[in-house]
């Protein structure tokens, strides 16, 4: 499979450069200075100018055909974006980075669809790529500090728990208050905080991030390389490890102990106050 994809790939100078993370962290404080309470106009050519420029010092690229016309697309389209601000130029122009994100990742690519796709498959993967290299490279540790099973068993944990507070609160007028008041706490320590400029700055270090950072998605690459149009189904066995089964009892334990601290709650209010 790797010679298939080599007419694609090619060794990118930024896998190596350990300075990548603060590098994002300084572009996504530009970002902020440039759009914070701003809307998109002359800023979106600015940093755009800024980012590619850096991109083609770091990189040297050798542009193909499509890859200079996504080049120099993106390029157009803030230009665009900067004399008549339409939402359309916004737009076309969202989609001409996340196009240049794919094209980064597979410089040889010879169709526009397979870049966006890759682009796409990209974003997600970049932050968490982001957050290792962070603690690994900057911070000096080597265990990852997210893992996407830890994501989604907190976004599980964290919707269920919220269901039965919901059945809670609305069968228990003595849970509500408690919960009422959790909130107005929770909103005075939130109302100090500046969460359009905090959107703003996730917002810039996520673009920074899909374009700076590389990563791989072997099944994408795989059928680009293949590049055919005939559809084929394949059975793959559910392979389970021993990890896999740790990782859901860790999870089902998290519920389980968050489930009997709610429960606990609304036992003690009706204790007291029934």
């Amino acid at each position: 499979m790797i010679g298939d994809m080599a007419p694609f790939l090619r060794a990118s100078p930024l896998a190596m450069r350990p300075s990548l993370p603060l590098l994002s962290l300084l572009l996504a404080l530009f970002f902020v200075w440039l759009f914070h309470g701003q809307t998109a106009g002359l800023n979106v050519l600015m940093f755009q100018s800024v980012l590619l420029a850096l991109l083609w010092w770091l990189e040297r690229p050798r542009l193909t055909l499509e890859s200079g016309m996504v080049w120099g697309g993106t390029l157009l389209s803030a230009l665009l974006v900067a004399l008549y601000g339409s939402a359309l130029a916004v737009v076309v122009n969202i989609v001409s980075v996340v196009l240049l994100a794919g094209m980064l990742l597979a410089p040889r690519l010879h169709a526009v669809n397979h870049g966006l796709m890759l682009g796409l498959a990209h974003v997600l993967p970049a932050q968490r790529a982001f957050l290792q290299r962070f603690n690994g490279d900057v911070l000096g540790r080597r265990s990852p500090i997210l893992r996407s099973r830890t994501l989604v068993s907190v976004v599980v944990v964290a919707g269920i728990a919220w269901l039965f507070s919901s059945l809670y609160q609305a069968s228990n007028p003595h849970f509500d208050s408690l919960l009422g008041t959790i909130g107005a706490t929770l909103s005075e320590w939130f109302e100090h905080l500046d969460l359009a400029l905090a959107g703003t700055f996730v917002f810039g270090l996520v673009t920074s991030n899909a374009l700076l950072l590389r990563t791989r998605n072997e099944t994408l690459l795989q059928w680009v390389a293949r590049a055919q149009e005939q559809l084929f189904r394949h059975r793959h066995k559910p392979a389970r490890n021993m990890l896999g089964l740790r990782h859901e009892l860790r999870t089902g334990v998290l519920l389980l102990g968050t489930l009997n601290l709610l429960l606990l709650a609304a036992n003690i209010l009706d204790i007291r106050h029934v």
